[in-house]
């Protein structure tokens, strides 16, 4: 008895692989093709704004790979400041600006 189910098991075995071969197919093609061609809702919208799409460069000269030290300097410099670094930075911006119109009048009018 044990043999008759073990066979019946290895035939439904074989017919659920058969199955999820032709649905796992079937994403496959449909996921590459939806992650390669633009949606068409996207299309209609880029011909409605007249949008040109421009191609990505494969090296930006703007974000190296030897600069992202520079980003993480900056982090750990910003995560240092205290709450009130900021505030009062922001607060002393008029006075600061008052500053500069104050010299660049000086400069033209002298």
């Amino acid at each position: 008895m044990k043999l008759k189910i073990r066979w019946r098991r290895f035939d439904n075995v074989e017919k659920v692989q058969e199955v999820s071969q032709r649905i796992l197919d079937k994403i496959t093609k449909n996921d590459f093709q939806k992650s390669f061609e633009p949606n068409y809702h996207w299309k209609q919208r880029q011909n409605y704004y007249n949008w040109e799409i421009l191609p990505y460069p494969p090296y930006s000269p703007d974000i190296a790979p030897f600069d992202y030290h520079l980003f993480r300097a900056l982090q750990h410099f910003l995560i240092e400041k205290q709450e009130n670094f900021y505030r009062d930075g922001i607060m002393a911006l008029p006075e600061k600006w008052e500053e500069v119109v104050q010299r660049e009048e000086n400069k033209t009018f002298s």
